[in-house]
């Protein structure tokens, strides 16, 4: 796996000039056999071409896969920017991650009005109206955990005052208790509020079972054999979305601990690559099934120090549930009955549902439930 590095095609003269007079050598596809080795020499392999034939209809990839596979270390690949994420995409296998090769890209300048509205949305740039939109929408559809609701927006009108103040760069949020009482939705709900186009950064470390976690997370050093670029490198390089879940944090290892020690102090860090993240404005949600005892047993002092917040989310009452339930069912009712021509009729009471909610305390569990019941309501029509 490698990077492709993109130039602006109006400046793709100087990039060969620079190239040429640096001892190198540019090529691209109808070039390739009149290149042969140069001692020190790097070859710029331009993958345009590549890609826009690749692009047409009833195209195999197979040619193109074949010849990355067969380059060496010596060969740095670039490509036009505006065919970039396709190159990503049809040699996904080959390809890892897309870079700007400064000072040959105009990536701001040729923006369409499109793409600069994509750019990422965070939490510190909403208007004092959006954050208590942003707190009702919260309150509408996170069910129960009404401690966590009541400080969860003071905790980001802080977080707005001292970002500005430049105190504090990353709101981190840690969430204690039992699986499938909504610690994840919380990061989901935040998520969809500020760019639900954008795709999610969730990570779970019950998946980190390695050794080499910390590899795995932020990507290998040059030379090492695995991962090169890792998960949260990746995904915050394909996402715009300015909240990161880490869903079962305690199972993580002593180097990544030290890593968030870092990264909640700096706002930042840097990966085996040596490219810079920079997270100012993030909120990254922690959780995990301990117990507040737990976590002060495991999670190292020193870190606990770095959480903003740390909340205990607890199971929910009966009342809570049954109310989840009615709206939920009503939900997908309505859902079912836009799409379909027979029609199933609303609930109003819980007695009217067949599912004894004291069985439940996860949620998921619950959902499941649910879906059963309105599976079972349209057989029965």
């Amino acid at each position: 796996m490698t990077t492709v590095y993109t130039y602006s095609q109006s400046l793709f003269k100087e990039l060969q000039q620079h190239i040429l007079s640096e001892g190198n050598q540019i090529f691209s596809i109808p070039h390739l056999e009149l290149f042969g080795e140069k001692d020190g020499a790097i070859n710029f392999f331009d993958i345009t071409s590549l890609t826009t034939v690749s692009l047409q209809p009833n195209m195999s990839t197979y040619f193109g896969e074949k010849l990355l596979y067969g380059l060496n270390n010596d060969y740095r690949l670039i490509i036009e920017e505006k065919f970039a994420q396709d190159a990503l995409k049809l040699f996904r296998h080959n390809i890892s991650e897309i870079e700007a090769l400064e000072p040959f890209t105009q990536k701001d300048e040729l923006d369409t009005p499109e793409e600069k509205n994509k750019k990422r949305k965070l939490i510190i740039d909403l208007s004092e109206n959006e954050v208590e939109k942003c707190a009702s929408y919260i309150e509408s559809n996170l069910v129960g955990q009404s401690l966590f609701k009541k400080r969860f927006i003071e905790e980001i009108k802080h977080f707005q005052t001292f970002n500005k103040l430049g105190t504090q760069k990353i709101l981190s949020i840690f969430l204690l208790g039992k699986s499938g009482v909504g610690k994840t939705e919380v990061g989901r709900l935040l998520h969809n509020f500020l760019d639900p186009e954008s795709k999610l950064i969730k990570i779970n470390f019950g998946n980190y079972s390695s050794k080499d976690a910390l590899n795995t997370l932020i990507g290998s050093p040059k030379g090492y054999i695995g991962s090169e670029t890792g998960e949260l490198n990746e995904k915050l390089s394909r996402s715009n979305s300015g909240i990161i879940i880490i869903d079962e944090f305690e199972k993580a290892d002593e180097k990544i601990f030290n890593f968030f020690l870092e990264l909640l102090e700096d706002g930042k860090f840097t990966n085996t690559q040596s490219v810079e993240f920079d997270l100012n404005g993030f909120i990254i949600i922690f959780t995990s099934n301990l117990t507040r005892s737990g976590y002060e047993k495991i999670i190292l002092p020193e870190l606990q120090s770095r959480f903003d917040f740390v909340c205990d989310f607890s199971t929910l009452t009966r009342e809570e549930k049954e109310n989840y339930v009615i709206d939920k069912l009503n939900s997908m009712i309505i859902n079912y009955n836009n799409v379909f021509e027979k029609k199933i009729p609303e609930i109003s009471i819980i007695s009217d549902v067949e599912i004894d909610v004291n069985r439940f305390d996860n949620m998921r569990n619950l959902n499941a439930e649910i879906r059963k019941l309105l599976i079972k309501k349209i057989d029965n029509k």
